[in-house]
C-alpha cells in the first residue's frame, strides 16, 4: 500500500485520480464483493480472487503508464493493453464459463474494469494519431 501512495503522490493529473481510483476499486473488491461468494474456500472462490489479484497487478502497470511522456512507456502502455485483452479473452472468459449463470456478476465489475481500461488506450491511439 505504501509503495501505491508512493506512486500516486508523484503521478500527475488525471492519472493521479485514475490510479488512486484503481487503489480503492482493488481494495474494496478484495474485502466487500469476494466475501460474499458462496462456499468460502472453494476451488471456485479461489480462481474468482486469483482473476482480481491478476488483474489488479496488470491494470495497475497499465494506469502507472499515463501520461505517456516517453518511448519506453509509449511501449509498456501497448504491451499492457495487449496483456489486458489476452486475459480478458482467455482466463476472465474461462473463469466466467465455469460459473454459474447467475454467479458471473461477481466477474462483472473485473471484466469493466478491464473494458475501460481497453477504452482508454483506444482513446490515447486516436488522440496520437492526430497529433
Amino acid at each position: 500500500k505504501q509503495w501505491y501512495q508512493r506512486r500516486v503522490a508523484i503521478t500527475a493529473g488525471s492519472s493521479q485520480n485514475a490510479l488512486q481510483a484503481m487503489v480503492e476499486i482493488t481494495d474494496s473488491v478484495s474485502s466487500n464483493h469476494l466475501s460474499k461468494l458462496p462456499k468460502p474456500g472453494s476451488t471456485l472462490m479461489e480462481e474468482i480472487r486469483l482473476c482480481y489479484l491478476n488483474a489488479s497487478q496488470i491494470l495497475c502497470h497499465f494506469w502507472m503508464c499515463f501520461p505517456v511522456t516517453n518511448p519506453i512507456l509509449e511501449e509498456k502502455v501497448n504491451r499492457m493493453a495487449e496483456s489486458i485483452l489476452k486475459y480478458k479473452n482467455t482466463t476472465l472468459q474461462h473463469t466466467m464459463n465455469k460459473l454459474p449463470s447467475k454467479d458471473t456478476r461477481f466477474l462483472k465489475h473485473l471484466s469493466d474494469q478491464l473494458d475501460l481500461a481497453l477504452v482508454t488506450h483506444e482513446q490515447w491511439i486516436s488522440k496520437k494519431g492526430k497529433r
